[in-house]
């Protein structure tokens, strides 16, 4: 008979975990075994434990030590599929001996290589390390070369202080410098751990060795529900490609334990990027790419960005706005690549009795600020500068003088001057709008009413003309036709095939370009509330003395946008509590904040995600202070990379240069920093013993760093 007959004579095959039996009840299914966990298993090993309300085995040492042990697996999870062989497999993969080896330390802390340490140190050593540790904060906090150390500690061996003989060199900076780092990443770590919800902020730029970096920011909530920005790495990109970003900016979560899709997707609310296409691109940029993992995750358009824009895009519509700003560039230039322009303009604004500030490019920094600096130096130093120019003209070299007297046919205009005054009544008003775009703790729903302020200011000049305009109306001499003793002409030529121009700019034309300003910023901003829901517990809507005051109106007020907010947060929220209750609590809430007269409404929010009574709406408002508005952050991080990161320094390696930057960024003041922790981790984190005493062979001081960490 043949093996294929003989099979089928016994049974045959209908189905995955079913087989039908030949020769004993045809047709009959055999139901598939049922597995159940036996106690006796739990001798394996201490870690092993059985949750019977789940129904599932776990390994206890790896769920204790999450950044040990692998997330994935089925042990960490929960494994319901009870077999001996999944208990012996798990028990010999090499993240859980490390898990389990590591509980063992805790158990029985008397063997460990840190409590040998410190057993054998006394009190004398215990200073000197510590006096060691905060001089490598220094330098650290106030971007010294890492050369530096060792004479900060020969100058306090000078004033009498004992620092033993170890540790003191560059080296010995550098290892201190990166404990400190990591210790403040444990502890970053742990309090996103403990934050339910968490957003990230990123930004690129190429650094001074010209390699593409990555910045990364994150916003939680700490324990006591206060919004924390904190600086998590910067990493050096293999490209710059939107899966090049993302891949950059999950290697920078990895730092703090949150780079995995399951943690992002319980967690992750928003990403704030710049606008450009290959961060915001609809179809392939990062924030599009993280959605495929975290499909409800809000997508912010850094706002101050989107203010820049505005303005650049504002000033496209009017070609003598775009002509004023030229012609402060050009000064600048003229002046500052001229220190011999620069000697004689002080030289001279001395004998006119003028204070003189220095010229500043209108892009000296991104943002808005450097243009109200730029005209507000050029208006203060006016007649010190055309006094000079004109002394250049006259007697000056021959390549100067055409440059210098066309610059003069341009500014000793009415219009000019005139326009001049409105740029710094106009720059002042989008200025301080994009300086509360910047703070590190504005909230999101803050920056409409924002928005809607400056609206109203800018406005306020289409009626009555601004400060600085009346002070030019009040100081002019039409008779004359002088502005501080400078003669203006009121003629002005037209631009190349354009009709001829007013001589002397009217309120008409400040009005056009008010409008046009405010058309350009309503076009940017215009889809920032419709496409995430964020009129939610708006100031505007909800703050005190704001309310609704008929019962029927206060009790239905909001209750449309709370539910889209409810159902696009679904995954996150239906699962606390029942639909009926949330109209509950949201009622709850406006009463509450209805009988508060003039309270900081960022306080409010705060103590109503405290609140336990609030349920689902105490998570909204969570969701709502995690969520950020701009990247400005990241702009000031790149700063101090810069600073820290300089021509002389460029080997610097990331390690290094990150640890730097949580000092810079993260760290407290010099005289706030306690060493004892960061000492304990860099005690505990060694592959042996730390050498604390002075060694006539084999110390860390005899042998030099190779590493290009050293400057």
């Amino acid at each position: 008979m043949s093996l294929f007959k003989y099979f089928q004579r016994g049974f045959s095959f209908t189905g995955i975990g079913h087989q039908k039996e030949g020769g004993h009840g045809k047709g009959k299914l055999r139901e598939k075994r049922k597995r159940l966990f036996q106690p006796n298993w739990l001798k394996e090993g201490d870690w092993l434990q059985f949750i019977e309300e789940e129904n599932v085995m776990v390994c206890r040492a790896c769920r204790l030590n999450p950044r040990i042990s692998d997330p994935s697996s089925v042990m960490v999870k929960g494994c319901s599929n009870f077999r001996i062989d999944a208990i012996k497999k798990h028990d010999k993969s090499k993240k859980h001996i490390v898990a389990v080896a590591s509980e063992k330390a805790k158990a029985n802390l008397t063997e460990t290589a840190m409590f040998k340490v410190i057993k054998k140190m006394d009190s004398k050593q215990i200073a000197r390390m510590r006096i060691l540790f905060r001089t490598a904060y220094f330098v650290a906090k106030e971007g010294l070369s890492f050369s530096k150390f060792p004479q900060l500690c020969s100058l306090q061996a000078c004033n009498g202080l004992d620092l033993g003989s170890t540790y003191i060199n560059d080296n010995g900076a550098a290892t201190f410098i990166k404990a400190i780092g990591q210790h403040m990443n444990t502890e970053i770590q742990s309090e996103v751990e403990n934050s339910e919800y968490f957003s990230v902020m990123s930004d690129g730029s190429t650094d001074v060795a010209h390699l593409e970096q990555e910045l990364i920011y994150i916003r939680y909530l700490d324990g006591n529900a206060t919004v924390r920005n904190k600086f998590v790495s910067i990493v050096e990109l293999d490209d710059a490609t939107a899966v090049g970003i993302q891949k950059g900016i999950h290697s920078g979560l990895s730092e703090i334990g949150q780079e995995t899709k399951e943690i992002r997707a319980a967690k992750m609310v928003s990403v704030c990027f710049d606008g450009a296409s290959v961060m915001m691109g609809a179809k392939g940029g990062v924030a599009t790419l993280e959605k495929k993992d975290v499909p409800r995750l809000v997508e912010i358009h850094c706002v101050a960005h989107r203010l820049e824009l505005a303005v650049l895009d504002a000033l496209k519509s009017n070609s003598y706005l775009k002509e004023v700003e030229d012609i402060i560039e050009e000064v600048y230039k003229l002046y500052h690549y001229s220190p011999k322009k620069r000697r004689e303009l002080k030289e001279l604004s001395t004998v006119m009795d003028e204070a003189l500030s220095q010229y500043g490019s209108i892009s000296t920094i991104r943002w808005l600020a450097s243009r109200s600096r730029a005209a507000e130096t050029l208006l203060k130093n006016f007649p010190a500068t055309i006094t000079h120019m004109e002394q250049m003209v006259e007697i000056g070299k021959a390549t100067e003088k055409p440059k210098c007297k066309g610059l003069l046919k341009k500014m000793k205009t009415v219009k000019f001057v005139k326009y001049l005054h409105f740029v710094l009544d106009f720059t002042k008003q989008l200025s301080i709008l994009s300086q509360q775009f910047q703070k590190e703790h504005s909230l999101i729903i803050d920056v409409m009413e924002e928005l809607e302020t400056a609206t109203l200011h800018l406005t306020e000049f289409k009626l009555a003309s601004g400060p600085k305009v009346c002070e030019f109306e009040n100081t002019y001499d039409e008779e004359h036709k002088t502005y501080r003793g400078i003669t203006l002409s009121d003629t002005q030529q037209p631009h190349r095939n354009e009709p001829l121009a007013e001589a002397v700019p009217t309120s008409s034309e400040f009005c056009k370009i008010i409008d046009d300003t405010l058309e350009c910023i309503g076009k940017r901003f215009e889809n920032f509330s419709r496409t995430t829901p964020l009129s939610i517990l708006k100031h505007s809507t909800y703050a005190s003395g704001r309310l609704p005051l008929k019962s029927s109106n206060f009790l239905h007020t909001g209750e449309q946008t709370l539910w889209n907010w409810y159902i696009f947060m679904d995954c996150l929220l239906a699962k606390l509590m029942e639909a009926d209750n949330v109209y509950r609590q949201w009622l709850k809430l406006k009463t509450r904040i209805s009988h508060l007269r003039g309270g900081n409404m960022r306080r409010i929010y705060e103590d109503v995600a405290k609140c336990s009574d609030l349920g689902v709406i105490s998570q909204l408002v969570k969701i709502l202070l995690v969520i950020p508005s701009n990247t400005a952050l990241c702009e000031r991080g790149f700063s101090a990379c810069n600073h820290l990161k300089t021509k002389l320094r460029n080997p610097l390696m990331n390690e290094s240069l990150n640890a730097l930057l949580r000092i810079v960024l993260n760290g407290p003041a010099m005289v706030d920093f306690e060493p004892e922790p960061s000492l304990e981790h860099w005690l505990n984190s060694g592959k042996g013993m730390r050498h604390l005493e002075h060694r006539s062979h084999g110390t860390i001081e005899e042998g030099s760093s190779s590493e290009s960490d050293r400057d």
